[in-house]
């Protein structure tokens, strides 16, 4: 199931990236990854689509591959917020704890007013034991979601 678009559109570079994610959640491993490698393709230096394709590969369960993905996104654009979030919460799903909490305390410095990082780290925190460090971070998550 390839889903063809001409080079030079950049909604079509967008509708793949989403495809991409949908066929990966409805199980269609090799659509999803195809989809998501040609948007790649037609975006090489957009960190999104390599963030993107990080996700397919994640919800595919491909975490190693998830993890090569982001860290290209990051190679594009180290100050991209979402590619340090998704980073993170892959390293810390493969128990890579030190790297995990590095990358979200990257995302969380380049834009601390999400609160799924807040989330993710206060998560992180309590999973090795510093309990009061995981309280703040998640009534920090609190308070940005309210605001």
């Amino acid at each position: 199931m390839s889903f063809e678009v001409e080079r030079s559109r950049p909604a079509d570079m967008e509708l793949l990236r989403h495809l991409a994610f949908v066929l990966a959640v409805n199980g269609k491993r090799a659509a999803a990854l195809e989809n998501a490698a040609r948007a790649c393709e037609l975006s090489p230096r957009d960190p999104r689509t390599w963030s993107d394709r990080g996700c397919v590969h994640a919800v595919l369960g491909e975490l190693r591959e998830a993890v090569v993905a982001y860290t290209r996104a990051l190679e594009i654009d180290c100050d991209f917020t979402v590619g340090w979030h998704n980073l993170g919460v892959t390293l810390a799903r493969l128990g890579h704890t030190r790297a995990a909490f590095c990358a979200l305390r990257n995302a969380q410095r380049l834009d601390g007013r999400r609160a799924g990082t807040c989330i993710a780290l206060g998560q992180l925190l309590a999973d090795v034991g510093l309990l009061d460090a995981a309280l703040a971070s998640f009534a920090r998550a609190e308070q940005l979601a309210i605001a």
